[in-house]
């Protein structure tokens, strides 16, 4: 992937249309899509770590959004939530306020974009073999395309820390970092390479901190990026080591990961030291979960088979502690939980 420093150039276009709306979102707000209907549950998880949703919405989820039947990515910034159909390329901006009211307004993106990845305000598309564009999300839902983008590198995987957008190609162990130049709304390489061992399929980051994780082997790797000014900030690994097998999915809460296998409900937290090791806190086996999503301080569990909900949190001392449950319906199969 080559170097771009304040580029900005609009050949392929990504967005046609742009809306604002006069309302914010508020953190932590959760949406629950069926995104076969587009039926939608609006809710939060207060501070004692209880699910509250609006009466009227328990049994009619007809959603005050309409048009996000076939919205699948479901990608959740610091302004906005986008909803995006692949096969067709709408898409929605949704913000959620503290009162359950769901604002939004349908635009037309391009299609087929495969990784949507949201870093502060801006979102980053990609798809293969080397398109990408750069799409900022202002705090009143509005839109704006800052950067198209032809040179990418081939990526399987693009996975945001707090300040870095991490690439990484799993058939080959290629990777690069980079970020988002907020005045211009342009992406910059700072830095890119090879020897990452392959096959690494779960990315997730604590800080500026990477766990590397292949659910076949068990394999994992550890790396930090590095700040050095200069925009000459780099990856470097830091230990390797193996865990259980078959973790697909990692939820960060706090300063932990949830590591989860959804087919039989195993489960481990840990935390990336200072070090730069794994060190593992708990190991444990939940129910069958099918959606997991961190709200705020907490964690909610979702089973769209029993509508069973479950909240948790992650403990000082690295283990989860539930607070409350309930049932809630089973026409969802996709949650996101807003951010700011």
């Amino acid at each position: 992937m080559k170097s771009i420093w304040l580029r900005a150039a609009f050949g392929a276009a990504l967005l046609l249309s742009t809306t604002s709306f006069a309302n914010a979102q508020s953190n932590g707000r959760l949406l629950f899509l069926n995104t076969t209907t587009g039926d939608c549950l609006l809710g939060g998880v207060d501070v004692g770590g209880y699910l509250h949703t609006p009466d009227n919405m328990i049994e009619d989820n007809t959603c005050p959004v309409s048009g996000l039947a076939g919205m699948t990515d479901l990608v959740p910034t610091s302004a906005g939530i986008l909803a995006y159909q692949p096969s067709g390329g709408s898409g929605t901006v949704l913000l959620l306020d503290s009162l359950d009211f769901l604002y939004g307004h349908t635009k037309t993106l391009s299609a087929g974009w495969t990784n949507i990845v949201a870093f502060g305000n801006y979102l980053l598309f990609y798809k293969s073999p080397n398109i990408g564009a750069v799409l900022y999300v202002t705090s009143n839902g509005g839109t704006q395309q800052t950067q198209s983008i032809s040179d990418f590198s081939r990526w399987s995987q693009i996975t945001a820390t707090d300040n870095y957008l991490f690439f990484y190609e799993e058939s080959t162990g290629a990777f690069a970092v980079g970020t988002i130049i907020a005045d211009a709304g342009t992406f910059y390489e700072t830095d890119s390479g090879s020897g990452i061992a392959t096959g690494y399929t779960v990315i997730a980051s604590l800080g500026d901190d990477l766990l590397l994780y292949n659910p076949a082997t068990g394999a994992y790797e550890i790396g930090s990026i590095y700040f050095t000014a200069g925009l000459k900030d780099f990856f470097d690994k830091r230990s390797s080591g193996k865990l259980a097998e078959g973790y697909h999915q990692a939820i960060r809460s706090g300063g932990y990961l949830l590591l989860y296998d959804g087919a039989v409900g195993t489960a481990a937290i840990g935390y990336i030291s200072q070090a730069g090791t794994w060190v593992q806190t708990q190991k444990m086996t939940l129910p069958r979960w099918t959606s997991i999503v961190a709200a705020g301080t907490h964690i909610l569990f979702y089973n769209s088979v029993s509508g069973n909900v479950q909240i948790s949190y992650i403990a000082p001392n690295g283990t989860l502690a539930n607070t409350s449950s309930q049932t809630i319906g089973t026409k969802f199969n996709r949650v996101v939980a807003t951010r700011q």
